[in-house]
């Protein structure tokens, strides 16, 4: 999960085309399932979103929000790795 809600560029390393990223999910425009990206290696990303402005500044209801979104996937995944913005905050 690119969680750089300010500065995202886990799919441009991965070489991953998106229309949706957690900025989707938190303005409810689009569910969690549909920012979901295959990568390499099986490897699903979460795109976190460029030029927001929320930087680490993510809410008590938003950082909820998104804690929920991720109930779903549960079952199916054994591990979630979380790709923080260094230095922001």
């Amino acid at each position: 999960v690119d969680c750089d809600l300010g500065l995202a560029n886990a799919t441009i390393v991965m070489g991953l085309d998106t229309r949706w990223t957690l900025a989707g999910v938190l303005g409810r425009h689009c569910a969690l399932a549909a920012v979901v990206r295959r990568g390499p290696e099986g490897v699903r990303l979460v795109p976190g979103h460029s030029g927001t402005g929320t930087g680490s500044r993510l809410g008590h209801a938003d950082r909820h929000r998104l804690a929920d979104a991720f109930r779903p996937f549960a079952d199916e995944l054994d591990h979630v790795i979380l790709d923080t913005g260094s230095g922001l905050a």
